[in-house]
């Protein structure tokens, strides 16, 4: 009863909406909860069968028995199973928007930005993994804790180097033209004690069409993206 109460809640729409946004929506928090599941059973299969062995020797032998690049290449392997296994997810995320007319982006676009997105997760998935086994070598007793403050430590810096390193890698930023929102930003900023470097339109119109709009900072240098309303 509790989960029909908790399912019905979740996807369920704001009262007022169109139609057509309502079902959007719906199938959006469907597709959400479905790639959930998928990598909820692909864990389960994982630890309940010997495929788990299969793919820790495998990466042994492709490491040359060597630790760090074991585990590498078991990243690697997790990595890819889990992308096939949401790809079709993905794809129909993406047919979704278009069909909506939400979406200027084309599939080729589409493509080359899930294999960038693929190799940025697992850069990131490789390198935490790789800490995480380190802690737990190094410091037997109190693993959880050294791992658990590094990594609020790692927090901290992925969202400071996220404008400027992760975002570019998917959308274009040029300078802001608008001279009045520019100073208003600046005047804003240095208020509450931020040093401008410089203001930058953030290109999310160039692949969609959706209401957006989001104000970031990367040690003084501002990130304002264009407004669709």
């Amino acid at each position: 009863m509790a989960l029909e109460i908790l399912s019905q809640m979740y996807f369920a729409s704001p009262v007022g909406d169109s139609p057509e946004a309502r079902r959007y929506s719906r199938i959006n928090r469907f597709l959400s909860v479905a790639d959930a599941v998928l990598g909820l059973e692909l864990m389960l299969l994982l630890l309940l069968s010997s495929a788990t062995n299969t793919l820790r020797d495998f990466s042994f032998q492709l490491g040359f028995h060597n630790y760090a690049l074991a585990l590498f290449f078991y990243v690697l392997m997790l990595s890819l199973i889990g992308k096939l296994l949401s790809l079709a997810l993905d794809y129909y995320s993406f047919r979704l928007d278009h069909e909506y007319h939400l979406s200027t982006q084309r599939v080729g676009s589409w493509a080359w930005d899930q294999f960038k997105g693929f190799l940025v997760s697992l850069v990131i998935s490789a390198l935490l993994a790789e800490l995480l086994y380190l802690g737990i070598r190094e410091f037997p007793q109190t693993w959880w804790l050294v791992c658990w403050a590094f990594f609020l430590f790692l927090f901290v810096v992925f969202a400071q180097l996220a404008p400027v390193v992760l975002f570019p890698i998917f959308y274009h930023f040029k300078p802001l033209e608008n001279d009045a929102l520019r100073e208003r930003l600046t005047v804003l900023s240095t208020r509450a004690g931020t040093r401008v470097r410089g203001v930058y339109e953030w290109m999310l119109s160039e692949k969609s069409k959706k209401a957006n709009a989001a104000l970031t900072e990367m040690t003084g240098d501002e990130l304002f993206n264009d407004v669709r309303v």
